[in-house]
């Protein structure tokens, strides 16, 4: 089974899950959307690599530029994707809560839904209010709160991280086992 798994064609299961009506369908505005905010962030890139390299030239390095040109590295080797992928527990989740839904009868009138941010869009404009917070001269910028701020960046650069390891729905089989063991005892 597992060999037959890993043999399976990404776009098969894509198109399984759209016909059988378990995820919501994505549509054309958001996929545009999501095309739009990755080239935003790719032009500021841009910007901040000029800015790196005009930087770089002088004599003088900054740590914090070393920082940036190692963690822009790492982000051009990474594939990453338009559109942030569920896991297996967040597909449960999302199947589950229709479900109850569905039972007791509370179907939400409301056609409004939160729309996925991709993390490194997140992981991108903390950064960028870092810089700006740090630049403020106001006194209305307390030092204390960007330390707040700077405490989340790296939680932010793993969940970045986490969201581009594609998993094996082995795992979630397996940790429901696990969750069945523990109930059981």
């Amino acid at each position: 089974m597992a060999e037959s798994w890993n043999e399976m064609v990404e776009l098969t299961i894509m198109n399984c899950w759209k016909k059988m009506d378990i995820l919501p369908l994505v549509s054309n505005d958001e996929i545009e959307f999501n095309k739009n905010v990755h080239q935003e962030s790719s032009g500021q890139e841009k910007c901040q690599i000029r800015e790196l390299l005009s930087d770089f030239t002088s004599k003088k390095i900054n740590p914090t530029i070393i920082q940036e040109i190692q963690y822009y590295v790492l982000i051009t080797n990474a594939n990453i994707p338009i559109k942030e992928f569920l896991n297996d527990a967040q597909i449960v989740e999302i199947v589950l809560a229709e479900q109850l839904e569905d039972e007791q009868g509370n179907l939400n009138d409301s056609n409004e839904e939160l729309c996925n941010i991709l993390s490194l869009n997140i992981l991108l404009g903390l950064k960028n209010f870092i810089i700006f917070f740090k630049q403020q001269m106001s006194s209305d910028f307390n030092a204390d709160d960007l330390k707040v701020f700077q405490k989340y960046l790296p939680l932010m650069e793993k969940k970045n991280a986490e969201a581009k390891k594609q998993k094996s729905i082995m795992d979630f089989f397996d940790s429901l086992k696990i969750q069945e063991t523990t109930n059981n005892n």
